[in-house]
């Protein structure tokens, strides 16, 4: 292999950092799986287009990027993505603006007929409650578990029934663990959620934890 092959082959694992092109934060903005859909702002002469920061590509991802004061870093070797900002709210925006006063973050799961089924898993702000709206045909076989600041494990979606999980007032952080069957696939197997220092992180790879 060459030395100029070599280095262009490191330059697409690390990724680019991308000098995104502003966003109209009035209109809509959405993460999807690793890819940050937004509009960008309209500057004569130039019109408004539609936008798509693919972190997670596996050919050329996007290091790192700043969207309506929310930062993004991307781990394309460890598949995480980190968002932060200011306030929770400011990534529950950017992260689905349709999602009002929700932290929502766009998955998929299997269901009976074998096609993957999308989910939000959602974290209401002000309820402090972390739940999502089960499409009624999932699979039965995988685990969603809540852990809050490193404590037990407490189901989320288990034997295919979802049981809504309410965050404590004093907690400082909590992280959703998915558990998928041989075979089966998901967007992420872990969620973590700072809630002090306001941050979200996503793993498409992770290990569930034994309690």
């Amino acid at each position: 292999m060459t030395k100029k092959l070599a280095l262009i082959l490191t330059l697409a694992l690390l990724g680019t950092a991308s000098a995104a092109k502003p966003a109209n934060c009035a209109k809509t903005v959405g993460l999807y799986s690793g890819s940050l859909h937004y509009t960008s702002l309209a500057k004569f002469p130039d019109p408004e287009e539609e936008v798509s920061l693919d972190f997670l590509d596996r050919f050329n991802p996007v290091a790192s990027a700043e969207v309506c004061g929310v930062k993004f870093r991307a781990d394309a070797g460890e598949k995480t993505l980190t968002a932060s900002a200011p306030d929770l709210g400011s990534i529950a925006r950017v992260f689905s603006s349709r999602a009002k006063g929700q932290l929502s973050i766009s998955t998929f799961f299997p269901n009976k007929l074998g096609k993957a089924a999308s989910v939000d898993l959602l974290y209401d702000l002000k309820g402090r409650t972390v739940s999502f709206k089960d499409p009624g045909d999932l699979i039965t076989t995988f685990v969603i578990a809540v852990k809050v600041d490193g404590g037990a494990l407490q189901p989320l979606y288990y034997n295919g029934k979802m049981t809504p999980v309410r965050i404590p007032p004093s907690a400082k952080a909590f992280d959703l663990y998915v558990r998928m069957p041989t075979g089966k696939f998901t967007a992420w197997e872990r969620v973590s959620v700072n809630l002090k220092t306001p941050g979200v992180v996503l793993y498409q790879e992770a290990k569930f934890p034994a309690k």
